[in-house]
């Protein structure tokens, strides 16, 4: 087989511009197996939906490890549309490390505490669980929860010194 590859090279030509490796790939959740995944939070953000203006909490997460998609991204969308889905957006807030209880204390509306927290978040590793279920009327619901704050790898230039005695 030869190595002359113009014939490949002609169809290929066209998506040379946008060859990017390093690209992430998005998944839907629906795209996602049920199970436990360990992800970082790239992205934490108090929006809203481009077609009704209605607000939404968004978290964008890096898949680390787990049933697969690894390196992947795939978002965690919390309407407000009651009471539970707030509650539950609270706790795992509350549980990835925000300080959600003083905002009553403190005269923090849950617009500017869903707002200010998203900065906060990114970078911080925790692992989720997928889970799907079907409802009586047959529709799917495929959900993300936040389960438990991991500890950030450490990075080369964050280890102790070599003549560093941790021992005293």
């Amino acid at each position: 087989m030869s190595n002359d590859w113009a014939w490949a090279d002609e169809i290929l030509q066209q998506y040379q511009a946008e060859f990017k490796p390093e690209a992430t790939q998005f998944v839907r959740t629906d795209g996602l197996a049920d199970g436990e995944y360990g992800v970082e939070i790239v992205k934490c953000e108090l929006t809203q939906l481009t077609s009704t203006g209605e607000p939404i909490h968004k978290i964008t997460m890096k898949i680390i490890d787990g049933p697969g998609n690894h390196g992947c991204l795939t978002e965690k969308t919390t309407f407000f549309r009651n009471s539970v889905g707030i509650n539950i957006l609270g706790a795992e807030l509350k549980l990835l490390g925000v300080q959600v209880d003083e905002w009553k204390t403190k005269n923090i509306g849950l617009a500017q505490g869903f707002s200010e927290s998203g900065p906060t978040l990114k970078g911080v590793h925790a692992t989720v669980r997928k889970r799907s279920s079907t409802a009586k009327d047959g529709k799917v619901y495929h959900n993300i929860n936040f389960t438990s704050l991991r500890a950030r790898p450490v990075e080369l230039g964050d280890a102790a010194e070599p003549d560093d005695n941790p021992f005293g």
